[in-house]
Order: C-alpha cells, then sequence, then structure tokens
C-alpha cells in the first residue's frame, strides 16, 4: 500500500531567526554540543570485545555444524554506537523454522569459562534471543538467530549516516537525551531507541532543503526478505539506494545545534501526531504521510512510526497515553532550554541513574515472600507487589536494586516458574512507570531490610524457645510462609512513617486506642525481650539514631511526639494493629512474664 501525502506547514532551514534563538546561544550550545560528541575512550576496547565475541559465536557454530554468518547489527553498525551501547548479532543460517532449540546450543556453550556470564533467556519474545554479558568489558550483548530485517534497517541506517556525518551526531544527541529522560522502552510505553532514530531521519528528510534524500524511493533494485516475526512467512522489500558517494550533497548548511532545536521544535509545534505518521519510507520534503492509509489500523490517539521495511510494524503502537506524554513534555521542556545560556546541560542532564527496577507480571498464586526469597541473593532493597484485587488475575509488581549490576544479574531470572500459574518476564523499568503505578494506590512497599531482620527476630524466637542450643539461622529457603510480613508506606523508597526500618514488618502505621490516644510501635517491649532481640541487635536494642545502652528508651517514629515514660512494658496492642500473627502470641507472654517480674518488685 502506497500510502498518500498531503501538503505540510512549511519548515524554514533558517529557522533561528524563526524560532528566536540568539548567535551568541547558538555558539555557545554548539561548543557544548561539540563536548557531548567526543569519542568515548571506552569505545575502542568494546569494538575489540565485539569482534572477539563474533569470532567466538562463529566457533560455537562451526562445532555444531551449523552452516551460516554471524553478523552484527543494531546501534553497533548502524553508526549511532556510543560507549554504552549494547552489540546486537545474529546467526544467519538456512532451513532453521525454530530459533529456541538452536539458541539452547549455544546457551550451553555460553560459560564464565568463556569470558560470559549473566546467561539471560528470553525466548518468549517474536524474535527469541540470548541476553549476555561479556565479561570483561561489562558489555551487554543481544544474540538471536536469522533476525535478517534487523541487518538490513541497520545497513539503511548506517548508509544514511555515510551520507551526511550530522545524521550520526544528531541521532547520538538525541538517543542520549531519550536515555537520561527514561524514555526509552516500549515496557514503559515509550519508544525504543531504534524508533527514535528514526524520528531524526524523518524530520532531516522533512525540511524544505533537506539534509537527507529518500534513499528507498530511489533504489530500483529489489531486496526481498523473508520474515516469520508475525507467525507466518512474509516477504518485504528491503531495497535502497546504497552508493551514497554518487549523489550531491545536501544544501542544506544547518549546524548540528540548529537542527537540535529544530527537532524538538518539529515534533512539539509542527508534526500532526493524530492525523500523521512517521513514514521514512514516503517520506518527501513539505509532505506529510497520512497514517490511515498505511498498511496497519490506527486510531487518532495512537501514534504511528512506520518500520522502512516491515510494514506490519508500528514501533509506537506500545506507546501509553502517559508516555507520549512524557516525550512530548521533555521535549518541550528542552526545546525552551537550548534557547537559554547551558540549555544542553539542562535539557540533557548529566550523571547516573539513581534507581534500578525491574517490573513483572504475577498471578494471585504469587506472594511478596516467594518473590523476596528469590531476589535476595541479587541485593534486592524493595519490593513494590500488587494489593489483591479479587477482579485482575494478573496484576504489576516492581523489583528495586542497589545498582545496575544487582539488577542485571537479577534479569537472568527471566522465565523461570514461580507458581505454577506465573513464568516470571522481567522488563527493565523507570521511576515514572513506578510513580504512575502507586499514584493508582495499588502497590504495598515491602523493604528487604525489614525482610531479614523479621527473619532474625523469628531465629531467636525459636533458640529461646529451645533454651538457646539447637537453634539454626534462617535464611532463603527456611524462612516459615506463615510469618506474614507488613508492608510499609508503598511510597518510593520510603518506609512506614509510624515505623522504624527494624518494625515495619510488626507493626503498620499508627493505631488509635479506644480513648483515641496514638499507639505507637511497642519498641519499648523489645527491650525486655531478653534472647529474641539480642540474637539480631547489638546490645539488645533495634537499630537507630539515639539508641544506646540497654534500658534506654529509644526515640519515638518521626512525626510521633508522645514519648513513653520509664517504666513497664504497655499493654498489648490493640487489635487494629497489625502485629505478625506467628509472632504475637509469643510477644505477649514476653509482656505478660515483666508485667508479673515488674508487680513482684513493686
Amino acid at each position: 500500500m502506497s500510502g498518500s501525502r498531503s501538503v505540510a506547514p512549511e519548515v524554514e532551514v533558517g529557522m533561528m531567526k524563526a524560532l528566536d534563538v540568539e548567535e551568541s546561544i547558538l555558539e555557545g550550545l554548539s561548543n557544548d554540543l561539540q563536548d557531548s560528541l567526543r569519542p568515548d575512550p571506552k569505545m575502542e576496547s568494546r569494538e575489540k570485545a565485539a569482534l572477539r565475541i563474533q569470532l567466538m559465536l562463529e566457533g560455537m557454530a562451526r562445532k555444531y555444524h551449523i552452516k551460516g554468518e554471524v553478523k552484527m547489527f543494531g546501534s553497533f553498525s548502524n553508526g549511532f554506537k556510543t560507549g554504552s551501547s549494547d552489540m546486537d548479532v545474529v546467526l544467519l543460517t538456512p532451513l532453521v523454522a525454530d530459533a529456541v532449540p538452536l539458541l539452547k546450543k549455544f546457551e550451553a556453550e555460553m560459560t564464565p569459562e568463556v569470558g560470559i556470564g549473566n546467561i539471560t533467556k528470553i525466548y518468549q519474545a517474536s524474535v527469541p534471543l540470548l541476553k549476555l554479558t561479556d565479561m570483561k568489558t561489562g558489555m551487554e550483548v543481544d544474540f538471536c538467530i536469522n533476525n535478517e530485517l534487523g541487518v538490513r534497517n541497520s545497513q539503511l541506517l548506517h548508509t544514511y549516516c555515510e551520507y551526511d556525518s550530522r545524521v550520526l551526531r544528531l541521532g547520538r544527541l538525541v538517543k542520549d537525551w531519550a536515555k537520561k529522560h527514561e524514555l526509552v522502552g516500549t515496557a514503559d510505553g515509550c519508544l525504543n531507541s531504534y524508533a527514535y532514530m528514526l524520528l531524526v531521519i524523518y524530520y532531516l528528510q522533512t525540511l524544505e532543503e533537506p539534509v537527507l534524500p529518500n534513499l528507498q524511493e530511489m533504489a530500483t533494485e529489489s531486496v526481498l526478505v523473508t520474515d516469520m516475526k508475525w507467525g507466518c512467512s512474509d516477504r518485504w522489500e528491503t531495497k535502497f539506494w546504497t552508493d551514497v558517494s554518487s549523489l550531491e550533497p545536501s544544501k542544506n548548511t544547518a549546524t548540528v545545534a540548529e537542527l537540535l532545536i529544530g527537532f524538538f521544535h518539529y515534533y512539539v509545534k509542527e508534526f500532526d501526531w493524530s492525523s500523521h505518521a512517521v513514514c521514512m519510507r514516503l517520506n518527501k520534503s513539505g509532505e506529510n504521510v497520512d497514517k490511515f492509509k498505511l498498511n496497519t489500523p490506527t486510531t487518532k490517539d495512537q501514534w504511528y512510526v512506520e518500520d522502512p521495511f516491515d510494514l506490519r510494524h508500528n514501533l509506537a503502537g506500545k506507546c501509553s497515553i502517559a508516555g507520549k506524554a512524557r516525550i512530548l513534555k521533555k521535549m518541550e521542556e528542552s526545546l525552551e532550554f537550548l534557547k537559554q545560556p547551558g540549555g544542553w546541560e539542562k535539557a540533557c542532564p548529566s550523571g547516573n541513574l539513581e534507581t534500578y527496577l525491574l517490573k513483572l507480571r504475577v498471578s494471585t498464586s504469587v506472594t511478596a515472600h516467594s518473590l523476596l526469597e528469590m531476589f535476595e541473593e541479587f541485593d534486592l532493597t524493595r519490593l513494590y507487589f500488587p494489593k489483591p484485587e479479587s477482579n485482575v488475575r494478573m496484576a504489576q509488581a516492581y523489583l528495586e536494586f542497589s545498582s545496575y549490576s544487582s539488577r542485571r544479574r537479577a534479569h537472568t531470572c527471566n522465565e523461570r516458574w514461580i507458581a505454577d500459574d506465573c513464568q516470571l518476564q522481567l522488563h527493565y523499568s523507570t521511576q515514572h512507570s513506578l510513580s504512575e503505578a502507586i499514584d493508582q494506590g495499588n502497590i504495598s512497599t515491602y523493604e528487604m531490610a525489614s525482610y531479614k531482620m523479621q527473619r532474625q527476630v523469628f531465629a531467636a524466637r525459636m533458640m529461646s524457645q529451645s533454651g538457646g542450643s539447637g537453634a539454626t539461622r534462617l535464611g532463603p529457603g527456611n524462612f516459615p510462609e506463615n510469618l506474614s510480613m507488613q508492608p510499609g508506606s508503598g511510597a518510593p523508597g520510603g518506609v512506614d512513617p509510624a515505623a522504624a526500618p527494624a518494625f515495619n514488618f510488626m507493626w503498620s502505621g499508627s493505631a488509635q486506642s479506644a480513648g483515641g490516644n496514638p499507639q505507637h510501635p511497642p519498641r519499648q517491649m523489645m527491650q525486655h525481650a531478653g534472647p529474641m532481640v539480642q540474637m539480631g541487635w547489638p546490645n539488645g536494642m533495634p537499630p537507630g539514631p539515639g539508641n544506646g545502652q540497654p534500658g534506654q528508651i529509644p526515640p519515638q517514629p518521626p512525626g510521633n511526639n508522645t514519648a513513653r515514660p520509664p517504666g513497664p512494658p504497655p499493654g498489648p496492642p490493640p487489635p487494629e494493629a497489625h502485629m505478625v500473627p506467628s509472632m504475637a502470641n509469643f510477644m505477649q507472654m514476653q509482656m505478660q512474664q515483666q508485667q508479673q517480674k515488674h508487680q513482684h518488685q513493686n
């Protein structure tokens, strides 16, 4: 289907006057961008690693007598690679109907002995793959079978980069910008990195004096590729003009700084997302493509970014309402920042992410306890678990880790079964997605530190009951399921405001007594608990500021100003307080013993 075009609003090459950008601002921005585009010192070692991995995979193919060719594609071959880019590599081999059995053969060969770690199976994807880490450089590698369309896509983008070097520079800036703002990833309702590169090329084709020609339109020699991604055999036309040295250079003389400002201006102010498609296959200068006349059905609200070869694939098809709003908001903010001194640092702030999240869907048979146990070894810090809803079979959960490497190791659990009806599908996620889930009010927060403390307390209780001998410290795998945990406040990075970290597994929130006075977590009770506490905390006291010698009353939790006077421990908590069921009777017994002791002394 060829699609149709309509005349677009004029996009002026000398756009800076129209956008009211001062020459001094442009000059400063150009200098800032030049610094950002300096070669990454890690690139040389990563390129050597990429060649080493390619040779290793070729050797594994020969071992199993697999005929074919190992090729790199994606950012490592399309020109847009950076020092943090993943390596995409594919084995092109004939007569392979199912990629998974072949991937399993390679999986068996990938061990630490050959310098490979973090083997992650992603066999349920439309293009099955193995994700792995090169242990020497830390470079991530995605390995798949017969993704010839991916190879052709990469070759097309690389050819555009060869035609005009501004394509590469603008593309790298936009890619870096999107990653800094956590705007990359279809799992969170945004675009992937490849889609952002298509936005760049489409924009550069659209200018009144285009930076780029339409290489697909210029080609005459057919190049058909067969693909099975949609569950059937599709043959796609992948032709494009490859001899760019024979073409006249672009007459557009805009700088990268001007084009960057123009890029944000175009998609915020000019492009009509409700009617038009980002379709570089049909694009011409000054014209737009009607998205309703392309191959894939769409709606007014759905964005449309067409894959240049796979005409069924709308790369914006999974963009959510919230994701689209975030992208446009950040584009608009960045457009204004770039018109100011020091604008690039404001538009694309330096620094690394501080939150490392995985998201997954869990069935009602999966418990918070089972996830805490499974991911404890990967330095899980918090679990955000869905509150039970009777009408929802699968709900969203989030796992927060202490570092990128911890999250990456945890990702190796992908496709494990955690219940009879739940196989883990783990996706990298962002703070945006977590905040949206929490705002809906259906998430409870579980602190791993509290989970571990609860386990220590339970172990101490068991030792106390056994007379102090024969007790075994509880760890993952022998923590009793019936010792339930209470979630914290549900706020990202927070705990229950009415409980110190050591207690939010036992006491959830400030309960009100019959008289209306707040009942605080019974911390004083803990200092009389004897061996049970001393097993877990120095000096027999829970950790926290102000805790000193045994007998000192710890400060009250933040937000509660009612101090408890020295004396016997308080009576049992009100019924509405959430005590750990299997520990409650033991704590009640401890309190009664202390009360009797105090009465005897008096």
